[in-house]
């Protein structure tokens, strides 16, 4: 299995891809990554499609337990990622092991990170998006 535990959830963490589109008129927001640029390039690193689901993590805090072995890319704000206590390039892409702790520091520079890992989260598809909507509860 490929994903995640969640250990520490920081101050926000959602599940993100590129947003909802033309649907204000049926009041949705667009919802989807704040810095499209770092989550487009987490999945490029990976080998994703550009619009592939990705955990966005707000300002930093946060911290997962890998439940398989995956390859995964960290884009977007330095949060000084660590895994199992060793500090992790962002930009780049890294292998996790089965029980893996991945974690992240508050962020020194920027305001949102994007971890994406090869093959993408499996999230329901709602309103033509995978995007986390927390005010219309979608996600």
């Amino acid at each position: 299995m490929n994903g995640f535990m969640v250990q520490r959830g920081g101050m926000l963490c959602s599940i993100q891809d590129a947003g909802r589109k033309r649907l204000n008129d049926i009041g949705l927001s667009q919802s989807g990554a704040m810095d499209e640029r770092s989550f487009g390039y987490a999945n490029l690193l990976v080998g994703n499609a550009f619009n592939t689901p990705t955990i966005e993590i707000a300002l930093g805090g946060a911290s997962f337990i890998a439940l398989g072995a995956m390859c995964i890319a960290i884009c977007g704000a330095d949060m000084s990622p660590l895994c199992n206590g060793k500090p992790l390039a962002l930009w780049t892409t890294h292998q996790l092991q089965k029980d893996d702790i991945l974690s992240f520091g508050y962020a020194s520079q920027g305001q949102f990170a994007y971890l994406a890992i090869a093959g993408g989260f499996q999230t329901p598809f709602t309103y033509g998006s995978f995007s986390t909507s927390i005010k219309e509860g979608l996600g």
